[in-house]
């Protein structure tokens, strides 16, 4: 039996854990260090590829509502825009800070 024919649960106890359940980050509000979200290692890339990073160790990122709109027009993941526009809430502007 060729594993396209195996049961998900024999084929995914070869895989490693990681591959699994896949790493999430943590969104923070800067201000307050309170939870705003969660977010895939894929969606984060794309949030650094689009942010200015003041040094290579740079886990805090400012938005605002054209930024947002900016990743829109960018195909970014509705489910990425859909957790900073809830972070975001009434205010103008933000500093997100992420953690693994």
């Amino acid at each position: 039996m060729d594993s396209t024919h195996l049961p998900e649960q024999t084929m995914s106890r070869n895989l490693p854990a990681r591959a699994i359940f896949p790493c999430m980050i943590q969104l923070f509000d800067a201000s307050t260090g309170a939870q705003v979200g969660t977010i895939s290692e894929a969606q984060l890339k794309f949030l650094t590829s689009q942010l200015e990073e003041e040094s290579g160790e740079d886990q805090d990122y400012y938005i605002n509502t054209d930024t947002l709109d900016m990743f829109q027009e960018k195909s970014a993941d509705a489910g990425l825009v859909d957790v900073l526009r809830a972070a975001l809430g009434s205010r103008e502007d933000m500093e997100i800070r992420w953690s693994k």
